[in-house]
């Protein structure tokens, strides 16, 4: 989806996009490891613009961020790098846009949840999930649509109600810019599937679920550990005015204290998807990194991914880190499985016709 271009004026406030800013970067880029660069539709906006329509993830309550951890102890296989793009090049969804709509809490739930099932249904779920319909649907506890929503909420709702498929009710609010108004009631949702409000005639959705999520350690291993067996997780951080320039390299918060007045300091929370990590050695210094996606569109960052310092709780990246199971239906995975047993005996069955037919020719000249 292409980013709409904004006409924003920022002449009284801290603008988000500053030359002083983007100088300051670039010009220390082997000491900092990354490089900024002047996004265009983000041209105008204020840096209080910025945090309210481009993040949009409640910090979580303390009760929240208190739970228990789940403990991996065996971290001993962890590989010093890992993809899950390239692990499973069939099972990793593509980068979303939320535009200026404070929705990544509903866009990092919907793309965490469907790279899961994907992954946990060995392909037998595909779907990218309805990140409009947590937006227009999960609107209790305090749920603000495209001003900020809560993580463990969206969760819930993604477990107790379930969602259908991204082309069922596609995502809009990077357009309107506010949350819509719930097109599938609950009682819609007990549903195996349900019919669409997309306006595509005869389109159905199977309704997907996770089971409870849970927080997995702070401790670096044990995240490596995490996605590498289980699939790309969900992460909360906490996002300073430089990061919205961030163009290639590996992230980390570069400005000195004092570089605004107190007064004008602005930072918000924002969650992303982790599937991967590296160590990245352009700068003559080795620089371990978290592979993340955005939703900010393909233009943004590397192709709408970054790279962001690991190890050391860079931007609260490690502070709070979800997984989750997919609802699985054992039925359709046993189906999957034959489907897929077939298609690889009938593909099998015309490499040997072509070998023979090979074989039939040379035999006859």
């Amino acid at each position: 989806m292409a980013m709409p271009e904004y006409n924003w004026k920022c002449t009284q406030k801290t603008c988000l996009v500053r030359d002083e800013l983007l100088q300051h970067v670039n010009a220390n880029s082997r000491r900092f490891g990354w490089h900024a660069t002047n996004y265009t539709f983000l041209w105008g906006m204020t840096l209080e613009d910025g945090i309210k329509y481009r993040l949009g993830t409640f910090k979580p309550h303390s009760l929240v961020q208190s739970m228990t951890s789940l403990r991996i102890r065996d971290v001993s296989d962890v590989p010093t790098t890992f993809d899950a793009r390239k692990e499973w090049p069939s099972y990793v969804h593509p980068i979303l846009d939320q535009g200026n709509c404070g929705s990544s809490w509903a866009l990092s739930t919907a793309s965490v949840a469907a790279d899961r099932l994907t992954l946990h249904s060995q392909g037998a779920y595909s779907d990218m999930l309805s990140a409009q319909q947590i937006l227009d649907c999960d609107i209790d506890y305090k749920q603000k649509g495209c001003e900020g929503g809560h993580l463990d909420r969206a969760w819930w709702y993604m477990r107790t109600i379930g969602v259908v498929s991204e082309p069922c009710y596609p995502y809009n609010s990077a357009i309107t810019q506010v949350r819509g108004k719930c097109s599938l009631p609950r009682y819609m949702m007990r549903l195996s599937a349900t019919s669409c409000p997309s306006g595509s005639r005869g389109l159905k959705s199977p309704v997907y679920q996770v089971a409870p999520p849970y927080k997995i350690s702070p401790n670096e291993k044990e995240i490596m550990k995490e996605i590498m067996e289980n699939g790309p997780v969900q992460a909360l951080m906490h996002v300073k005015e430089d990061f919205f320039l961030y163009k290639n390299g590996v992230y980390h918060h570069s400005l000195p204290a004092d570089f605004l007045p107190p007064n004008r300091h602005k930072t918000g929370y924002h969650s992303v998807k982790i599937l991967g990590w590296g160590t990245d050695y352009s700068t003559g210094k080795p620089l371990k990194y978290w592979l993340c996606a955005n939703s900010w569109g393909l233009e943004w960052g590397e192709r709408g991914y970054f790279r962001i310092l690991r190890g050391v709780n860079e931007s609260e990246i490690e502070s709070f880190i979800i997984g989750v199971w997919g609802k699985v239906n054992g039925r359709e995975l046993r189906r999957h499985n034959r489907r897929t047993s077939l298609r690889q005996r009938l593909r099998h069955s015309r490499r040997r016709l072509r070998h023979r037919r090979h074989l039939m020719r040379r035999w006859r000249s």
